[in-house]
């Protein structure tokens, strides 16, 4: 049900994308057709309203599928139909026949637009359905002799449809969503304005587009592309042209037979693109230099694109230069020009973006008065620019967004930070980039001073790779700031990258390879919620010097990983500052050595110490955690170890945590080592443990109080680990839903054992009945041993491929499912027989066996 609805779903929302960009408008004049866009869109909604709420109500049954499964089969025949349709439009418009409107009345189309109806029906009642009928009861029309509204709205494919300009004369607009060429006469429909297409190469297909007088855009026109027809001089007649794209200019030897392209007398061009191809063999200096002069553009142009990727010349063409005729360019974009001085930028007085990319010759860009107008900014590339050359009046950059910088090795640094001088109050970064919203730096091995990054209130996206003292520094601003730094080693302190001052809203800080915090940098940090620390020889510098006064911290999530100088000490002493701290997340903190709880932290400090004899390599958690730490993860300590100073006997372990939800505790062999696992190892507010390679438990009676369990994952806890007190987790009382044991092969050895528990004397009794196990809320168990059970029940033998039948007591525990529903058996390729007295399981509803060989 759920696929047919994302289906009928999916066809509508492909339906209306076709309306809202506007492929359809043109039709709505249609003098042939006569169409209401608007009608149709709002028919369309109805349905697409109706569907959404068939899913939110969950409607199921025989009759619904089948009219959700009529109304895709309708999509699908309508698309099919739209496809011909199209083909015989553009034929009627070529040939001034009207085969279209004689071959489809109504078809696949009227199909689709009646099943739609009819599910809205079945979801909303008649009544409400009937809203669909209303505007006219048009639905059952078919417009013009050819198709209903509903059709109408499907995307098209090579449609050409009329379109009334401003002087009254009738122009065609055309779409080939689905087409790959185009017909070779399409250069008769002498009032083709525009076309859509999936491609931007399709419009280099247009033989003897000069014919198209009329045409508002080119996208992509070749030069010689053919013996025949893709001449210059088909771009003559084309005054009409909004946007234009000339590609192989190389293939222009004369300044005549470019001037034949008449751009300058095109007074409505706005976009231009000048293309040589940069596989070109025939570089020639001098000819690209004449021709790009000859190729000069009218005064109105707004957006300019020079792509020569070889040369183009020594200098800019004059059009663009001391003589500049486009001074109200919005847009410049220049790639792989040769020339030695940059065009008159400074004249521009409307530009609103540049782009340079791959300029070996430019050194220097001079910041102009008139870059106060800059939106957009991206430097690529450029293996010579070395340095900013501010003018005297500008006031730098006061409007952009966007500041790209890739491929400068030999920058040092971002404008005016040399040139500028500031009192220690005054922040520079307000005066020069107070709206920047994107920031990127890649690739820039000389550039320094990042802490001059303009940390503005605006800036939303930061990405800074291959720069000195970085490898990467990633920050962005979702529902959140977050700020993810990975240092060099020759990053001596973070105040080199960073202003602190200017990060006062940061929730995330993520540091990498990079020298230790100090306690002035965490206090400027006022909204800080998460703070991750990784690969680094210290977690916090200098925590004392802050007064008497008690400074906390709002960090929520604390995360440490490979921290190789940092030692426990230096981390208990971070914890004391962090009241609402949620989550610990401990990993290959080879230096920490032991851990302990502690009431008191000084207390506990000296007396653990005394008997684990090094401060520096104990963590204490405070008392303060008991009641505020939910998740806590320990992984890939080989050498902690879980200690209890003699003065807090009775031992407790990870009890004291009394708000603890989640622990695990993964590649830590020996922190339970010294734990006696006759008592209760963990709170009972525990809803999910892990436990991998911890061994010497024996039996799961340890965790017989966590009756909040929903999670419990065993992997390599030993091979004598039994299932012998599992049972309190799964009955009534019990919340477990997942279980996961792997490396355990002895586990269900014995399944009886679930129901056996020890009373306080130590003696066996059966205190979990067959029937509270059977009914048990388990819904997702994994294990390489070969049985387990569950609501939905899942088999794995991963280790012994060549199993050919079970044993004996395996049938037997299969035979305690009565509740099993479901049951799959994988990877055994050996298998002889299925497991005797199958029939026992009644509730079973679906049995998988795809690999076995003999059933």
């Amino acid at each position: 049900m759920d696929t047919l609805l994302s289906a009928a779903q999916w066809m509508v929302g492909k339906a209306l994308a076709s309306v809202a960009d506007g492929v359809l408008e043109a039709w709505d004049a249609s003098k042939n057709f006569g169409l209401n866009i608007e009608a149709l869109r709002t028919e369309l909604l109805l349905v697409q309203a109706t569907l959404e709420a068939a899913s939110r109500k969950k409607i199921g049954g025989k009759a619904m599928e089948e009219l959700l499964g009529k109304l895709r089969h309708s999509a699908h025949g309508a698309e099919d139909l739209l496809d011909e349709l199209d083909y015989f439009r553009v034929h009627d418009e070529l040939h001034g026949t009207y085969d279209a409107a004689d071959q489809h009345a109504k078809g696949g189309v009227h199909d689709l637009a009646l099943n739609a109806r009819h599910t809205a029906k079945a979801v909303l009642g008649l009544s409400s359905a009937a809203t669909l009928d209303e505007p006219g009861q048009a639905n059952e029309e078919v417009v013009s002799g050819c198709m209903p509204k509903l059709g109408k709205l499907l995307p098209l494919s090579s449609s050409p449809h009329v379109h009334d300009n401003n002087s009254g004369q009738s122009t065609l607009c055309g779409s080939w969503y689905r087409c790959r060429d185009f017909p070779k006469d399409l250069s008769n429909l002498a009032n083709l304005r525009r076309f859509y297409t999936p491609s931007d190469e399709l419009h280099s297909e247009i033989f003897n587009v000069g014919k198209l007088v009329l045409l508002e855009e080119l996208k992509v026109f070749r030069v010689n592309k053919e013996s025949e027809g893709f001449e210059p001089k088909q771009l003559e007649s084309l005054t009409e042209l909004r946007e234009l794209g000339i590609y192989n200019l190389e293939n222009i030897r004369t300044k005549e037979e470019a001037a034949k392209t008449k751009l300058t007398e095109k007074s409505n061009l706005k976009r231009l693109t000048l293309d040589w191809d940069i596989k070109r063999c025939n570089i020639d200096p001098y000819v690209e230099a004449v021709i790009l002069e000859s190729l000069q553009p009218n005064r109105y142009l707004l957006e300019l694109c020079i792509r020569v990727r070889g040369h183009g010349g020594p200098s800019c063409p004059t059009w663009l230069g001391d003589n500049l005729s486009v001074e109200a360019l919005q847009s410049l974009h220049l790639v792989g020009v040769s020339w030695q001085c940059l065009p008159s930028l400074g004249k521009m007085w409307g530009l609103d973006t540049l782009k340079l990319y791959n300029i070996v010759p430019m050194k220097e860009l001079v910041i102009e008065e008139s870059f106060d107008r800059l939106i957009r900014l991206e430097l690529v590339g450029l293996a010579s620019f070395e340095k900013w050359l501010p003018s005297q009046d500008a006031h730098m950059f006061p409007l952009l967004q966007v500041l790209i910088i890739r491929g400068c090795p030999k920058l040092l640094e971002l404008a005016f930070s040399n040139h500028i001088v500031y009192s220690p109050n005054e922040d520079w970064n307000i005066g020069w980039f107070p709206k920047l919203q994107e920031l990127e730096i890649y690739n820039c091995p000389e550039f320094l001073l990042v802490v001059h990054m303009p940390w503005t209130e605006t800036l939303c996206s930061v990405k800074i790779r291959g720069v000195k003292l970085l490898e990467k520094l990633y920050s962005k601003l979702s529902y959140r700031l977050e700020l993810e730094i990975f240092g060099k080693d020759d990053l001596q302190s973070l105040d080199q990258i960073l202003a602190f001052s200017n990060l006062m809203g940061l929730e995330k800080l993520a540091l990498k390879k990079c020298p230790s915090l100090d306690s002035k940098h965490l206090l400027m940090l006022a909204s800080l919620k998460t703070l991750a620390i990784e690969n680094s020889d210290g977690l916090v510098g200098s925590l004392e010097g802050e007064g008497d006064v008690e400074w906390q911290l709002p960090i929520e999530i604390l995360m440490v990983e490979e921290l190789r100088g940092a030692s426990g000490k230096e981390l208990t002493e971070l914890l004391t500052h962090l009241p609402r701290l949620s989550k610990l997340d401990i990993r290959n903190c080879t230096s920490i050595t032991h851990l302990a709880m502690g009431v008191d932290v000084q207390q506990t400090m000296l007396a653990a110490t005394s008997e684990v004899g090094e401060e520096d390599r104990l963590l204490v958690l405070p008392a303060h955690l008991y009641g505020t730490l939910q998740d806590l993860v320990i992984s890939l300590c080989p050498e902690l170890v879980l200690v209890e100073p003699s003065t807090f006997l009775p031992y407790r372990g990870f009890q004291a945590l009394r708000s603890l939800q989640t622990l695990e505790i993964q590649h830590s062999p020996k922190l339970l080592s010294r734990c006696s696992f006759s008592g209760c190892l963990f709170p009972s507010s525990l809803q999910e443990l892990v436990l991998q390679g911890v061994e010497g438990m024996g039996t799961l009676e340890p965790l017989s109080n966590l009756t909040s369990l929903t999670r419990l994952d065993l992997w390599y806890c030993g091979e004598d680990l039994r299932c012998k007190g599992l049972g309190p987790l799964l009955t009534t009382g019990g919340q477990l839903r997942k279980l996961l044991v792997y490396g355990s092969p002895r586990f269900f050895a014995d399944p009886t054992q679930v129901l056996l528990q020890e009373d306080e004397g130590g003696e066996e009794h059966q205190l979990v009945s067959l029937a509270a196990v059977c009914s048990c809320k388990l819904q997702d168990f994994s294990t390489d041993d070969v049985v387990g059970f569950l609501t939905c029940l899942q088999l794995y033998q991963n280790f012994n491929y060549k199993v050919e039948r079970f044993t004996n007591e395996q049938e037997d525990a299969l035979h305690l499912l009565v509740s099993l529903q479901q049951l799959e058996f994988r990877e055994y390729n050996k298998l002889q027989h299925l497991p005797a007295g199958m029939h026992k399981l009644t509730n079973l509803k679906r049995l998988e066996a795809p690999a076995l060989e003999v059933v």
